[in-house]
Protein backbone atom coordinates (compact mmCIF):
# COMPACT_ATOMS: atom_id res chain seq x y z
CA UNK A 1 0.00 0.00 0.00
CA UNK A 2 2.19 2.93 1.07
CA UNK A 3 5.67 0.47 -0.49
CA UNK A 4 4.88 2.97 -3.80
CA UNK A 5 7.57 6.16 -4.03
CA UNK A 6 4.90 8.60 -3.97
CA UNK A 7 4.76 7.77 -0.70
CA UNK A 8 8.56 7.89 0.47
CA UNK A 9 8.00 11.63 1.60
CA UNK A 10 5.14 11.22 3.94
CA UNK A 11 5.41 13.15 7.09
CA UNK A 12 2.04 13.19 8.53
CA UNK A 13 -0.36 10.76 8.65
CA UNK A 14 -3.80 10.05 10.05
CA UNK A 15 -5.45 6.15 9.90
CA UNK A 16 -9.29 7.01 11.04
CA UNK A 17 -9.87 3.25 9.64
CA UNK A 18 -8.17 0.15 10.22
CA UNK A 19 -9.59 -2.71 8.23
CA UNK A 20 -10.69 -6.12 10.29
CA UNK A 21 -11.39 -6.62 13.17
CA UNK A 22 -8.21 -6.83 15.28
CA UNK A 23 -5.17 -5.60 13.03
CA UNK A 24 -2.45 -6.72 13.48
CA UNK A 25 1.35 -5.65 12.87
CA UNK A 26 2.34 -7.34 9.87
CA UNK A 27 -0.02 -5.97 8.03
CA UNK A 28 1.05 -2.26 8.90
CA UNK A 29 4.82 -2.58 9.67
CA UNK A 30 5.36 -1.09 6.65
CA UNK A 31 4.57 2.31 8.24
CA UNK A 32 8.52 1.75 9.39
CA UNK A 33 10.15 1.71 5.97
CA UNK A 34 8.78 5.24 5.25
CA UNK A 35 11.39 6.90 6.16
CA UNK A 36 9.81 10.45 6.55
CA UNK A 37 7.30 9.68 8.72
CA UNK A 38 7.00 11.65 11.54
CA UNK A 39 3.71 12.62 12.83
CA UNK A 40 0.77 9.59 13.12
CA UNK A 41 -2.43 9.36 14.65
CA UNK A 42 -4.21 6.47 15.05
CA UNK A 43 -6.99 4.04 17.20
CA UNK A 44 -5.34 0.76 17.35
CA UNK A 45 -3.54 0.69 20.61
CA UNK A 46 -1.27 -2.76 19.74
CA UNK A 47 -0.63 -0.87 16.16
CA UNK A 48 0.40 2.04 18.56
CA UNK A 49 2.46 0.48 20.77
CA UNK A 50 4.54 -1.14 17.50
CA UNK A 51 5.13 2.13 15.93
CA UNK A 52 6.67 3.72 19.03
CA UNK A 53 8.91 0.40 18.55
CA UNK A 54 9.71 0.37 15.02
CA UNK A 55 8.69 4.03 13.22
CA UNK A 56 12.76 5.02 14.20
CA UNK A 57 11.33 8.90 12.45
CA UNK A 58 8.58 9.28 14.34
CA UNK A 59 7.89 12.52 16.53
CA UNK A 60 4.54 12.46 18.04
CA UNK A 61 1.95 9.91 17.78
CA UNK A 62 -1.56 10.49 19.05
CA UNK A 63 -3.58 7.90 20.20
CA UNK A 64 -7.25 8.16 19.45
CA UNK A 65 -8.76 6.49 22.52
CA UNK A 66 -11.84 6.03 19.93
CA UNK A 67 -12.86 4.49 16.06
CA UNK A 68 -13.45 7.56 14.34
CA UNK A 69 -17.06 7.29 12.56
CA UNK A 70 -17.55 10.16 10.87
CA UNK A 71 -16.35 8.94 7.64
CA UNK A 72 -19.22 6.74 7.84
CA UNK A 73 -21.79 9.78 8.14
CA UNK A 74 -20.95 11.16 4.75
CA UNK A 75 -23.21 10.83 1.76
CA UNK A 76 -21.91 8.00 -1.48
Amino acid sequence: MFLNPTFYNLTHLDIVDLPGRKPRWNQWDVLARLPKLSHLSLYDLHIAKHCVIHCKGLKVLIFLRYKMTWLKDIPD
